[in-house]
């Protein structure tokens, strides 16, 4: 006779399951255009170190939807001389851009790397100061080629989620990300140094960790760093982002089995 074991379902068991996201919208339009702001501290700013910024990502189609910003710094707008980055989900792929000397260099720009209304994991690694030193890994596989980026990000930045201030001026919402965020974590090492085999638990702080959000079911302003989240939005009719159960299914089975690979 088999022993009965339930397994957990997804989202609701287990100390260390991905169970929580941030959701910022159905679109990049102004009436989305929504985020959270990271207040600054020394430990953001990243210079010109290593750094891995790695998230969850579950997005619309944006191939003609447009610039969907996921994760950016406050001085990348069109008014400022400061080195600055924003990371776009654009035309199902993804576009980085930096400001660099009061212009906009893009320093990466690959199509069609994951299927929309999917759960995708993302990162960005910077390992050393030399050539080809920065890569891009769309769920544990490099995405198109290593390049060059050593740019010295400009201290005393916040950071933001879910859109940036390109043009509207801090604390305007602009690009707003179409979909949802998971575990959006900053790392000032560089985590990996080849394809590896994407995170089926939620992240958890160590050492290296300097931010850490959009892990939390119930609170979009839970960070495990201890970092200050202000949800931000365009206008007062505008919603502000929301916490949600809906997050990767990744790491377990899930249902009931016997112990003896009897099923039902």
């Amino acid at each position: 006779m088999g022993i009965l074991r339930a397994d957990r379902v997804s989202g609701l068991g287990g100390a260390n399951a991905i169970n929580g996201s941030v959701f910022f919208g159905t679109s990049d339009l102004e009436s989305n255009n929504q985020n959270l702001i990271v207040s600054n501290t020394s430990e953001l700013d990243i210079g010109s170190g290593n750094f891995t910024i790695e998230y969850w990502f579950n997005c619309g189609d944006t191939t003609t939807d447009g610039f969907n910003a996921s994760v950016a710094t406050s001085e990348y707008t069109n008014s400022s001389s400061n080195t600055a980055f924003n990371i776009y989900h654009y035309s199902k792929g993804i576009r980085i851009f930096n400001r660099l000397g009061g212009a906009f260099p893009k320093i990466f720009d690959v199509a069609n790397l994951w299927n929309p209304d999917s759960w995708h994991h993302f990162a960005w690694v910077r390992e050393g100061t030399g050539s080809e030193e920065n890569k891009i890994y769309i769920d544990g596989t490099i995405s198109g080629s290593a390049f060059t980026n050593a740019a010295n990000y400009t201290a005393g930045q916040d950071w933001l989620i879910g859109a940036n201030f390109y043009g509207n001026g801090y604390g305007k919402p602009q690009y707003g990300f179409s979909g949802y965020l998971s575990n959006v974590r900053v790392s000032n090492v560089a985590r990996y140094t080849g394809n590896f085999t994407v995170p089926t638990t939620r992240y958890e702080k160590d050492a290296d960790t300097i931010l850490l959000a959009c892990q939390s079911p119930g609170d979009i302003l839970k960070e495990e760093t201890g970092k200050t989240l202000t949800p931000c939005t365009r206008d007062v009719n505008t919603a502000f982002p929301v916490a949600s159960h809906i997050s990767p299914d990744v790491g377990e089975d899930h249902g009931i089995t016997f112990e003896d690979n009897t099923k039902f």
